[in-house]
Parts: structure tokens; C-alpha cells; sequence
């Protein structure tokens, strides 16, 4: 469920801001969640009564996904089992954050994301996560 909201909630940002080439990022800890994230936003944008059909590009190396309006979702592994402590987020820009399965990300790879913030302090962060006793749930308890 948690995972349905932040796919229609990136699309709705996407679709919707009037940020100009915006970019979306999505940091999940492992590539098959990643993969199973652009899955569905592939199919909710593909679906028969989606006013995006056929007009999105979409490719998996690296995952992304242009709308016609020039808005990127753009996803990547935070690298957590690793120890890349989330190195490939370093530089990119962000307009906003999806920090999905939070619980299951290394300190080093939020820190290294939420550095981002540094370069481009307006922007959200949604996180979601099924709870496993890391950090997560102390930190937003």
C-alpha cells in the first residue's frame, strides 16, 4: 500500500509542479524494490484510461522516467548492502525525495542523500518503511 502512494504521489508531483524540468528521486535500498517501483509507475502510466499513455519515455539504466512536460522520476539503490553509503545520488538535483524502505537504509547512505539538501534546501522528502527496530522508527518516534 505504502509503495501504491508513493508512485501516485511522484506521478502527481511530476504531472502537476510548476517546477520546470523537475526532477523526482526515489532511494530505495535494493535494486529488485527499485525494479518493482518502475514497474508500477510503467503501469499506471501505460493503463487504457491514462491520459500519459504512450506519450513518457522511460529507461532502466539508469531508471527513469520523462514526462512529456520534461518532469523526471528518477530512481536509485542507496547501495546499502555495499557500503556505498548511497554514492550514487552524490550531485544529482532533486526537487523532491522518496526515501522508500527507510528502515532497511544505512545512516551513512541518509546522510549522504539528505546532503542534497545542502545543495537545494526547498524541496520535500516523503519516507516510508516497514518498521524492522533500526534507526527509523527512533528517529520519527
Amino acid at each position: 500500500m505504502k509503495t501504491e502512494v508513493l508512485c501516485i504521489d511522484a506521478l502527481h508531483f511530476a504531472d502537476t509542479t510548476e517546477i520546470k524540468n523537475a526532477n523526482i528521486m526515489i532511494v530505495v535500498p535494493y535494486q529488485n524494490l527499485l525494479e518493482e517501483i518502475f514497474d508500477r509507475l510503467k503501469s499506471m502510466l501505460n493503463a487504457d484510461d491514462s491520459c500519459f499513455k504512450d506519450s513518457f519515455k522511460s529507461t532502466k539504466k539508469p531508471f527513469s522516467i520523462t514526462l512529456a512536460n520534461g518532469n523526471k522520476i528518477l530512481g536509485f539503490t542507496a547501495g546499502s548492502g555495499s557500503g556505498s553509503e548511497g554514492a550514487s545520488t552524490r550531485g544529482q538535483r532533486c526537487d523532491k525525495l522518496f526515501l522508500d524502505e527507510c528502515d532497511y537504509l544505512k545512516t551513512g547512505d541518509i546522510e549522504t542523500v539528505m546532503a542534497l539538501k545542502m545543495e537545494h534546501s526547498n524541496f520535500e522528502v516523503m519516507t516510508t518503511s516497514t518498521p524492522s527496530s533500526n534507526w527509523f522508527g527512533p528517529l520519527f518516534s
